[in-house]
């Protein structure tokens, strides 16, 4: 009878031991899977939320609508913000747990954004992150789109418009109204 009992605590011990060994390589292979995650995959769970994010200083809340090449899309209150991921500082109102590696994104590109903005001839206030500009806002309609770079037109007091070249890179993000 003690030998039962005995051989019923080893075989206790060792179910204990390998339920501990399995929970320590689960965990370890998630942590190594969430390294391999990027920031487009992280947000593909997150399509439909209300997400706050901070760009060039400034703040954007709204509903994720689109993933892009480098780009998101917030639904704002008062119109969208097209935001690049380069420009983001800090991201709030994700889903601990809605992870997406495979994440479906859009395969356009911020200048591919920019023309659909372009052709919605839209007033659009242009926030820009270069090192000497972060904070600035331009404000303005796109008028072309280039490889590279924009226009942006501005209504004077004369009625005529002025014309700027923005490059595409110095741009965190673009609300439109």
């Amino acid at each position: 009878m003690r030998w039962s009992a005995l051989f019923a605590d080893l075989e206790s011990q060792l179910a204990a031991a390998g339920q501990a060994g399995l929970e320590a390589e689960a965990a370890e292979r998630t942590r190594s899977e969430y390294a391999d995650l990027n920031l487009v995959g992280r947000l593909g769970g997150q399509l439909g939320r209300i997400l706050d994010v901070r760009a060039a200083g400034v703040g954007f809340s709204g509903i994720l609508r689109h993933i892009g090449r480098g780009w998101i899309l917030l639904e704002e209150e008062a119109g969208q913000a097209l935001i690049s991921l380069a420009g983001v500082a800090w991201m709030g109102g994700l889903d601990r747990y809605a992870l997406s590696a495979g994440a479906r994104r859009s395969a356009l590109g911020l200048g591919s954004a920019l023309r659909g903005l372009s052709r919605e001839r839209a007033d659009v206030a242009v926030y820009l992150d270069g090192a000497a500009d972060a904070g600035q806002v331009l404000r303005g309609r796109l008028e072309r789109v280039g490889g590279d770079f924009f226009e942006l037109s501005a209504a004077r007091a004369d009625g005529h418009r002025s014309g700027l070249i923005v490059r595409t890179a110095a741009v965190a993000a673009v609300r439109a109204r």
